[in-house]
């Protein structure tokens, strides 16, 4: 959570540490001016620069049972077994280079592909292709693309910001 001067909460967000000094903030897309303006302000007494990387990432989910045997056929030989839950590694999917995290955030296990907004349509029609087995007749779509500059994250547009 990131949280306003009175206790209450500007949004939760998903943070993910990409290098030792560097991380990858996720906010939800409603939120993404006013944690970007919190995050910015708090860090400029610190040996830190935020950015609004927004621009630079849209995301394909693969959400629900199937998810990992849609995506394990793209991954570029990622364990994707290895990704623990709130985790994620870089890697490549479809031949594209990605972050890969496992968020689930549809209350399903599922993957979160973070790419370049020209590579989300390739990685999600390549996606399309793939024949997970029986899990894939299961009810509900297990594929969520948004791209553009807000990428999504907990099923609504959000944006990104590297500090």
């Amino acid at each position: 959570m990131i949280c306003a001067e009175d206790g209450g909460v500007l949004d939760d967000l998903v943070v993910y540490r990409l290098d030792e000094d560097e991380f990858l903030v996720i906010a939800n897309a409603s939120n993404t001016d006013v944690v970007f303006e919190a995050v910015r302000d708090r860090s400029a007494a610190h040996d830190a620069r935020v950015t609004d990387a927004t621009g630079d990432y849209a995301l394909v989910a693969i959400q629900g049972p199937a998810a990992a045997g849609i995506l394990a056929p793209l991954a570029g030989g990622l364990d994707l077994g290895a990704i623990r839950y709130y985790a994620g590694t870089l890697g490549e999917v479809a031949g594209h280079r990605a972050w890969v995290a496992r968020t689930g955030y549809t209350g399903e296990d599922g993957f979160e592909v973070f790419c370049r907004p020209e590579d989300a349509v390739p990685i999600w029609r390549r996606s399309l292709r793939v024949e997970p087995g029986p899990a894939w007749s299961r009810p509900g779509w297990p594929l969520a693309i948004r791209s553009g500059l807000r990428p999504p994250c907990r099923c609504t547009a959000t944006s990104s910001a590297r500090t």
